[in-house]
């Protein structure tokens, strides 16, 4: 009886490592320490969509051809204005640039609120992916 209890133990304590929890792994991206995470991408002609980073290093690539100019990184404020973050010039596709928002991360969901503002603002559409 004793050897049935150890073995039925033994039993519980293998299934908790091979029977996958809850999560489904396939739902699940993983990237590790050091390594960018897509977030999203927008096209757009003036202004991009408002993209979230929890602050420290974002990327923005320039996936479009021709879309070169001036762009300007801005932190969204609801409640006053619109905080300054960089600027770069893109010219080619795949051009991308770095920039450190860890001093723009605020409010109650402590996120930065990162867009993209296109100069010239001449009517051409440029897409921009987003990394953090």
């Amino acid at each position: 009886m004793k050897l049935k209890r150890i073995s039925m133990g033994l039993f519980a304590l293998a299934c908790t490592f091979i029977i996958p929890n809850a999560v489904n792994a396939a739902d699940m991206i993983t990237t590790g320490a050091g390594e960018w995470d897509y977030i999203d991408s927008d096209i757009f002609s003036h202004e991009s969509k408002i993209f979230p980073s929890g602050g420290g290093d974002i990327k923005i690539c320039l996936s479009s051809s021709p879309s070169e100019g001036y762009y300007y990184l801005y932190e969204e404020d609801s409640f006053a204005s619109d905080d300054y973050i960089g600027k770069v010039y893109l010219k080619d596709m795949f051009d991308c640039k770095v920039f450190n928002v860890h001093g723009y991360v605020d409010g109650n969901n402590n996120q930065a609120e990162i867009y993209v503002s296109k100069s010239p603002n001449d009517g051409q559409t440029a897409k921009i992916d987003f990394y953090d």
